[in-house]
C-alpha cells in the first residue's frame, strides 16, 4: 500500500515539474529559442539618424530646449575637424532629450542595460567621442509570453549626429536582465578613464603613438571593461575591469 501511495506521489510530482518546465519554455522561452542578448544595431527594424551641432546642443538642453534635432538621411562618414568629448552625464542627457522628442513616455519608464563610450586615443583623455545605450522593459504579448522591448541610442559629437533605434525584442530569462542602476555607480565612465590612464592605459597609448581608440563598456550593473584597440589591425593592447562602485581593479 505504502508502496502504491509513494508510487502516485512521485508520478504526480514528475507531472507537475512537467508542466512548470513546459510554461518556463513557453512563457519565458529560453535562449536556446532565439537571440538572448542585444548585441548591436542589427537586431533593431527600425532606425532614424539625427544631426546635431555638438558646440551647442547642451547649453540647449539646459534652456529646456528639445528641438535640437535635425532628420538625417545618411550618417556622416568623416568627422568632424573640430569636436569636444563629452562626459557620461552629457551623453545621458542628449539621450533623454532625444527619447523626450520622439516618444510620450519617459526614459524613466525603461531600465538601463548597457552603456558604451569610446574616443580615438590623445594625450590626457578626459572624455568620449561617442557613446550608445540599450534600454528595455518587459511587455507582456497576447499570447502569454512574456518579452523584452528594447531601444537603442547612439551619440556621436565626434560626427555630429545621433539615432534612436528600435523595434526588437528579446525573450526574458526567467530571473530576468540585470540592469544598470546609475544612481549606485560612483564611478563614472570618465572616472574609469582615469584609472585605466593611471594603471597602464596611458603607456600602451604611448606605445603605438595615439594610433588607438579606447572603449569603455558597462553591462548589467557589472564592471567597467576598459579597452584599447590599435587603430590599423584592429588588435586588443590593452584591457582592465573596474568596480563601479569603489573603483578598484579586478
Amino acid at each position: 500500500m505504502n508502496a502504491q501511495i509513494h508510487r502516485r506521489t512521485m508520478m504526480a510530482i514528475a507531472i507537475f515539474v512537467a508542466i512548470l518546465v513546459i510554461v518556463y519554455i513557453y512563457v519565458f522561452e529560453p535562449e536556446s529559442y532565439g537571440p538572448y542578448l542585444p548585441v548591436g544595431i542589427n537586431d533593431f527594424r527600425e532606425r532614424d539618424t539625427y544631426e546635431i551641432d555638438p558646440i551647442t546642443i547642451l547649453t540647449a538642453i539646459d534652456r529646456g530646449e528639445i528641438d535640437v534635432f535635425k532628420p538625417k538621411a545618411l550618417s556622416q562618414q568623416n568627422p568632424l575637424k573640430e569636436f569636444e568629448t563629452w562626459q557620461q552625464t552629457d551623453f545621458i542627457k542628449v539621450a533623454r532629450t532625444l527619447n523626450q522628442s520622439l516618444s510620450k513616455e519617459p526614459l524613466s519608464a525603461w531600465r538601463l542595460y548597457s552603456m558604451h563610450f569610446s574616443t580615438p586615443c590623445k594625450d590626457n583623455p578626459s572624455g568620449f567621442a561617442e557613446a550608445d545605450f540599450y534600454y528595455f522593459k518587459t511587455t507582456f504579448r497576447d499570447n502569454g509570453k512574456i518579452r523584452y522591448v528594447t531601444q537603442n541610442f547612439f551619440i556621436s559629437p565626434e560626427y555630429g549626429e545621433v539615432s534612436w533605434a528600435g523595434g526588437a525584442n528579446f525573450p526574458h530569462p526567467l530571473f530576468g536582465w540585470k540592469n544598470i542602476r546609475l544612481s549606485q555607480i560612483q564611478i563614472t565612465a570618465e572616472d574609469a578613464l582615469a584609472i585605466a590612464e593611471e594603471n597602464g592605459g596611458k603607456e600602451t597609448r604611448q606605445l603605438v603613438d595615439n594610433k588607438c581608440r579606447i572603449h569603455a563598456r558597462l553591462a548589467g550593473d557589472d564592471t567597467w571593461q576598459i579597452l584599447i584597440y590599435q587603430n590599423d589591425t584592429g588588435s586588443s593592447l590593452f584591457r582592465m575591469v573596474i568596480d563601479p562602485r569603489s573603483g578598484t581593479v579586478e
